[in-house]
């Protein structure tokens, strides 16, 4: 990190929204730290000083409403602290008190934009950080970005699972519909995003009939978006050299130790190196786990990367 580089941590449960996020922050001279939820921003903060936290307000394990609250009661009172959310009807004339009553400094909606974020970063970061903010005048094309479109096409697919009718748990719709909504955004498919608002409201208003309605004609065109987006590519490996079983114990729990400490690129350099190797003599899943947990990494997913790595560990 540079000196005088701002320290931000941006928080959010959607991958596809970090990843959009910290591009955004690079054209600030800035490389953003993430977080995929608020029980991790809170350890976060609890262990390293940042200048500002952007913090989602709606997240599934910790929302941002107890992540702020747990952030200041352990005496973290100079961190500024933004509430992020894509509700377009989040009147913030209305909700400014309760944010400022659970430690908020301020508000930003949902999807970022660079002239939100720079005017966010000169309002709350000290003087001299500030000043050291890049002054380019670069701007994001998230229009064909290749790594956006193959966490888009995984999304898409468990989302198609979880609407699938005859779904019934309205919860888990209306979390579904509220993270697809802010992702639609971020890549540009208005008119999905506003359909997914539309039907997320009828859930909240408790009009199952209409949400019945709408929702097939929202598959079937989720649908046909997802038969747009391309498969990440299958990659020609070199020959890897056979490994055994003390190996593959020594790189999970190395992959375990860094991830737990969030330094994402020491684990991602470790998964290079068992690339070289094959484990299918020892155990038959762990080239496939490890994979996946690669993927985890690359999509912010920390706590599902440590749950493969601890069972291959068990196996």
């Amino acid at each position: 990190m540079k000196t005088n580089e701002p320290r931000i941590l941006l928080v959010d449960d959607v991958n596809i929204n970090l990843t959009a996020g910290v591009s955004f922050f690079e054209l600030f001279g800035i490389s953003a730290e993430t977080a995929t939820g608020g029980r991790e921003a809170a350890e976060k903060a609890r262990s390293t000083h940042y200048d500002i936290i952007f913090m989602d307000l709606y997240m599934p394990d910790i929302d941002g409403f107890e992540a702020c609250k747990i952030i200041r009661s352990g005496g973290n009172t100079g961190v500024k602290i933004i509430a992020l959310s894509a509700d377009d009807d989040y009147n913030y004339a209305i909700k400014y008190l309760k944010l400022l009553r659970y430690g908020f400094d301020d508000f930003m909606p949902k999807p970022l934009t660079k002239t939100a974020i720079r005017d966010m970063l000169t309002k709350h970061l000290p003087p001299d950080k500030r000043d050291s903010l890049s002054q380019d005048d670069t701007e994001l094309n998230f229009d064909n970005p290749e790594i956006m479109q193959h966490q888009l096409r995984r999304m898409l697919e468990k989302s198609l699972t979880v609407l699938k009718p005859p779904a019934t748990n309205y919860k888990a719709l209306k979390a579904e519909l509220h993270a697809l909504k802010g992702a639609l955004a971020v890549v540009g498919e208005a008119e999905l995003t506003k359909i997914a608002q539309t039907l997320e409201t009828t859930l909240k208003i408790g009009d199952i009939d209409n949400f019945a309605a709408k929702l097939p004609a929202f598959i079937h065109a989720l649908t046909e978006l997802h038969k747009t987006l391309p498969a990440p590519p299958e990659t020609n490996a070199k020959p890897r050299k056979p490994a055994d079983q003390a190996l593959l114990h020594e790189i999970a729990q190395d992959l375990i130790t860094t991830i737990e400490q969030f330094n994402r690129q020491a684990a991602l350099d470790t998964l290079s190196r068992a690339a070289e190797y094959t484990f299918d003599n020892c155990n038959a899943a762990a080239d496939t786990v490890l994979a996946q947990v690669k993927t985890d990494l690359e999509e912010y997913d920390y706590e599902s990367a440590i749950e493969k790595l601890m069972k291959l560990l068990e196996d």
